[in-house]
């Protein structure tokens, strides 16, 4: 719980500063619904991951209203390169042990639970296989077949790797790429992945590669055998990675201006986002083999990062805003149209488990309070004659199976399992979130008052032997008022409804508003129990 609470207030710090670097993500084309991902860095070094849900609606869950930016972790050291895949995001860190050590890899997801999005796993990253040693990074990107990684070599040239389940493999390189002073991307492609290499003179080549992968042939002829005698199983070989790759010059190009442009691939074609003064970005889009200005971006003055939504043609830029929460620009990849420019709305920062945390923790130190503080001493309670208080196994057992009745009642009504009308997903307030626990406790207070009041039953405390009768000698059911008041009590607040097994008499405040208590006949105690209570 301390943990979490500091996390909050860590956030909330980290947000108030400036963002700066260019590192954003999105997934690539053709992968639905589309998750983008910013790295936000303020001047101190800390830098956050935040996730940019999907714009579009889901079944049982809402789109993501414009410029809302959802926290997922708190980073101590600012990634290298970031790149999406699905609903995974991929974070490459410095290497710490020279140019002899890999580089590391961490990666966390989300998924769509209880009407909202949330991490997997939650509340860390997850380690992936590092990008080996052998090379420096150069740039990293998510494609449709795996994230694929750029490395220049120790001597001249380039290589790839495409990391393939747990483990990175090789591919060829175009032999041709420069390798001195162009600065090199990555986009991932419809088909394959994009090495975009902008020269200093602005010129900007690109080269398309259709990646593939090749299957180890089967083995043939026998297979040795082990010490068994049976058939050995022979050693698996690992798939191997191929590209073919075409390439292609783009007029127009663009010559870096301050931070470095942020390339990428939306709707067939490619895209670029970059400085184009002090206070201005542009959009500029390759259309017929030259790239022209679809979209200005004023107001700009400091620094930006970018991310983008392939699948509903939507780029989202972070702009820095000094002593605030960063500005977010929402403009159309088709049209250039800016779509939304708001404050960036970090959404909730607590998970689902978090909230269930703090309710149950708040319902302890309630459940504390109103035991201890607010108790107060009383004479012993009268009860009806030839009745004792009923025994405890007797009224857990009647509460349990009354609980139960309604959570089926309520799941038949209104669909769903027992579990869905005894969740406490309303409690996060996410949207479409269910309120069958509600439900469920209302059906309960209607049920057992009526029940109550003509009956002296529910059907769980006719199940289990026990009568609710007014605490006075004379045995009579209680009336409708005071059922209404103990079962209020019993079902609207069930911490409070717990007291009863503090109180010798079984009562809890509710009964003692409404002048009941719960009770069992004598003949039914067992032999050499207690003395009922006079």
């Amino acid at each position: 719980m301390i943990a979490t609470i500091g996390r909050w207030l860590s956030i909330a710090c980290l947000f108030a500063s400036a963002a700066r670097g260019q590192l954003g993500a999105g997934t690539p084309p053709g992968e639905a619904p589309s998750h983008a991902w910013l790295v936000l860095l303020n001047d101190e070094g800390q830098s956050a991951l935040t996730h940019l849900a999907p714009r579009w609606s889901l079944p049982g869950l809402r789109g993501a209203e414009p410029g809302s930016l959802r926290h997922v972790e708190s980073l101590s050291t600012a990634p290298l390169a970031i790149a999406a895949r699905g609903a995974r995001v991929y974070l490459v860190f410095p290497r710490t042990g020279g140019p002899e050590a890999g580089y590391p890899v961490m990666s966390v997801g989300v998924t769509a639970q209880d009407g909202r999005w949330v991490d997997e796993p939650p509340l860390r990253l997850a380690a992936e296989r590092a990008i080996p040693a052998g090379g420096d990074l150069v740039a990293l990107a998510g494609t449709p077949d795996g994230v694929v990684a750029l490395l220049r070599l120790p001597k001249d040239g380039f290589g790839l790797l495409v990391l393939d389940g747990s483990d990175w493999r090789p591919v060829s390189a175009p032999p041709e790429l420069p390798t001195s002073g162009a600065g090199l991307s990555l986009v991932g492609l419809g088909s394959g992945v994009g090495i975009i290499a902008v020269e200093p003179s602005g010129r900007l080549d690109v080269w398309e590669g259709a990646l593939s992968r090749v299957l180890p042939d089967p083995p043939r002829g026998d297979v040795p055998s082990n010490r068994t005698g049976r058939r050995a199983d022979p050693s698996p070989v690992p798939a191997t990675w191929d590209a073919s790759w075409s390439r292609r010059t783009v007029a127009g190009g663009t010559a870096p201006q301050g931070s470095a442009p942020s390339f990428f691939w939306m709707a067939g074609r490619l895209m670029v986002i970059e400085r184009a003064g002090e206070d201005r970005l542009r959009l500029r889009a390759d259309i017929g083999g030259t790239l022209r200005e679809i979209a200005k971006i004023d107001d700009v003055p400091g620094a930006w990062v970018a991310a983008w939504h392939e699948d509903v043609d939507r780029i989202i830029v972070a702009v820095a805003a000094e002593g605030s929460e960063p500005r977010v620009i929402e403009v159309s990849g088709a049209s250039g149209r800016e779509l939304a420019t708001v404050q960036a709305q970090l959404g909730s920062r607590m998970l689902p488990g978090d909230v269930r945390l703090l309710v149950l923790a708040l319902g302890g130190v309630l459940f504390v309070v109103l035991a201890f503080v607010l108790r107060s001493d009383r004479a012993a309670t009268p009860l009806p004659a030839g009745f004792a208080v009923a025994r405890d196994w007797r009224r857990v057992l009647a509460g349990g199976i009354d609980l139960l009745l309604c959570a089926s009642a309520v799941s038949i009504v209104l669909g769903g399992s027992i579990a869905d009308a005894l969740t406490l997903a309303w409690v996060t307030g996410a949207p479409d979130a269910g309120f069958g626990l509600l439900w469920t406790l209302g059906v309960g207070f209607l049920s057992s008052s009526v029940l109550e009041t003509v009956t002296g039953r529910t059907v769980g405390k006719a199940l289990t032997g026990c009568v609710v009768a007014r605490a006075a000698q004379t045995p009579r059911r209680i009336g409708l008022g005071s059922s209404l008041v103990r079962n209020a009590w019993r079902w609207l607040f069930p911490p409070g409804a717990w007291l009863a097994y503090l109180d010798a008499d079984r009562r809890h405040r509710g009964d003692l508003l409404a002048g009941s208590v719960v009770v069992e006949p004598i003949r039914e105690r067992d032999s050499g129990s207690e003395p009922p209570r006079s």
